[in-house]
């Protein structure tokens, strides 16, 4: 079953804001890491992602990420770290957000 267009793009938007999120909270780009992270668009609440072998993203393992359902009209994600020495910027958190429109 072909999933709405709507939905298709909620989803897109989810796994990228997740994505680059997680990837500055490591200090990188979302160019260094787009594929080395597999995130589920689906559900809520506490997440982590999958890691895809490459070392320079191992820290990612240790992190979470959750949406932000309250943004109308906007995807948005916060990633943070447990704060048990991996390689985390400073604040050991970031946030991503993009419109849906």
């Amino acid at each position: 079953m072909v999933e709405p267009v709507w939905l298709q793009r909620q989803s897109f938007f989810r796994c990228w804001t997740a994505k680059e999120a997680l990837l500055k909270t490591l200090g990188l780009g979302i160019t260094e890491g787009l594929r080395a992270l597999k995130i589920d668009p689906a559900g809520d609440g506490l997440r982590r992602p999958v890691v895809n072998g490459e070392v320079v993203f191992a820290g990612a393992r240790t992190l979470q990420y959750h949406w932000l359902n309250d943004l109308p009209g906007y995807v948005g994600c916060v990633a943070f770290g447990e704060g048990n020495g991996i390689r985390t910027r400073e604040t050991e958190a970031a946030i991503a957000c993009a419109p849906l429109d």
